[in-house]
């Protein structure tokens, strides 16, 4: 069974950031799926994005730290 109640609907962009665009998705989900479902759902965007060969900034990794 699909964890998703309704379609995820674009929402439209949410923010600009350096390096960053913030695209607003929502839908409804079953109850205690929503952070299975965000993960899915950004996987989705981010092999759409993939397949259609929409450029990505990749962003730096951060330096190791110790405590």
């Amino acid at each position: 069974a699909s964890r998703l109640l309704d379609p995820p609907a674009v929402t439209g962009i949410e923010r600009f950031g350096p390096g960053t665009v913030t695209l607003g998705i929502t839908t409804r989900t079953r109850p205690g799926d929503l952070d299975a479902t965000a993960g899915e759902l950004r996987r989705r965007v981010q092999a759409a994005f993939a397949r259609d060969n929409v450029p990505t900034v990749p962003m730096p990794m951060a330096p190791p730290t110790t405590l």
